[in-house]
């Protein structure tokens, strides 16, 4: 086993010394060329083309994807595949860094348990953000879907007032000084309005920002009446106010549901730990 290690360490780090001297950028902004937390943006970029060269993106371009568009509905339109090809090349250079390190950590130690935590920590960073992706895209989609309802009613209240839809979106948009995902594209739609794009462009750039399928009715139902104005559009919005308000109840007994069961594995341990305090005293008189 310890001959294993040795191989392990020295070829990972022959490997991250190799891609580094290979292709380490030249200038300060080849390190900057993506988005990261600034760690490993210099390996990270080395890591990058290493695998364009090697053609290794191309290998898995369905989860490539899949993250990409996830990255894109978080971080904004400006997110190009650059920026994940980044992002996937620092983890993964992350998580070789971690078997690199608990290799010869366990050469060192002379551990062999070292070298098997390191590699399934390595692998787990890896995949991270992978995973931290589908997490946060779908942590996104119950925030907008909370937050929709409370804008609908405010849109009803507005127009029955007698205000124009643009106007009542510009004066909700205004209003709304939260940092939910839905007030902050609520704010860039708002913006453009108030700068010369279309109604309709603004609409459905709102619905691709936001990519979500409650938004999609809510701005179909806007581009179908807006011209309507008046009574129409807000008789729409009502009816659509009463289907997003259970959505957002559905989206709140789920969460309770989930708070519950969280607690199960506390109480369990808790459970645990009591059996063995009481029964321990009867286990030590019965030897």
């Amino acid at each position: 086993m310890l001959a294993i290690q040795w191989i392990i360490a020295i070829a990972s780090s022959a490997f991250l010394l190799f891609v580094y001297i290979k292709h380490k950028p030249l200038h300060q902004s080849d390190r900057r060329s993506g988005r990261g937390n600034g760690l490993f943006d210099g390996f990270a970029y080395a890591l990058r083309k290493y695998f364009d060269q090697q053609g290794l993106f191309n290998k898995i371009q369905l989860p490539l994807s899949i993250l990409h568009t996830r990255e894109r509905l978080l971080s904004g339109s400006d997110w190009t595949y650059e920026n994940t090809h980044q992002k996937v090349a620092q983890f993964f250079g992350a998580g070789l860094l971690i078997i690199a390190c608990g290799a010869w950590g366990g050469v060192i130690a002379k551990e062999e348990l070292l070298l098997v935590i390191s590699m399934l920590a390595g692998a787990v960073y890896a995949t991270k953000p992978f995973l931290d992706a589908a997490k946060k895209v779908e942590q996104r989609k119950l925030a907008i879907i909370t937050e929709l309802p409370d804008i609908i009613s405010g849109l009803v209240l507005l127009i029955g007032a007698g205000e124009s839809l643009h106007q009542a979106l510009i004066k909700i948009a205004n209003a709304r000084k939260g940092v939910d995902p839905l007030s902050d594209q609520l704010r860039r739609a708002s913006w453009a309005i108030q700068h010369g794009q279309t109604f309709t462009t603004v609409m459905e750039q709102f619905n691709r920002d936001c990519g979500v399928q409650e938004i999609s009715l809510f701005t179909s139902v806007l581009l179908m009446n807006y011209k309507r104005g008046g009574g129409q559009l807000a008789m729409a919005l009502r009816e659509l106010s009463y289907s997003m308000w259970e959505k957002r109840k559905s989206v709140a007994r789920m969460k309770g549901e989930e708070a519950s069961s969280r607690l199960v594995f506390p109480l369990a341990a808790i459970l645990f730990v009591m059996i063995i305090i009481l029964a321990a005293p009867a286990a030590m008189i019965m030897l």
